[in-house]
């Protein structure tokens, strides 16, 4: 993966790497929450994770999403489902996933 982070503010050093720690530490959550074998919405996701107790969220969840799919872990699929407000919401599903 090569940006893991997206640092959208100024923080010094101890507290950028503890974000770039924090978004790893996030990333690899997500990804093992797509070992399921499921195609997710990115509040599906998020649902889940909250669930098991991680408090996250759903600009993280989305953007740990979308690393992953940069990195060629996840893939967007065609498919979609209604989000929170009712609106359409695009599926991912784990890379070499039936």
């Amino acid at each position: 993966m090569n940006v893991v982070y997206f640092r959208t503010t100024a923080m010094p050093g101890d507290l950028l790497q503890q974000a770039i720690a924090s978004a790893k530490d996030q990333n690899a959550a997500v990804l093992s929450i797509y070992d399921c074998g499921l195609s997710l919405s990115p509040s599906q996701v998020w649902e889940i994770g909250k669930s098991a107790g991680r408090k996250w969220l759903l600009t993280s969840v989305r953007r740990s999403i979308s690393v992953l799919e940069d990195a060629g872990s996840l893939l967007k699929t065609t498919a979609h489902r209604n989000g929170p407000h009712g609106r359409p919401e695009t599926l991912w599903r784990k890379a070499g996933a039936a």
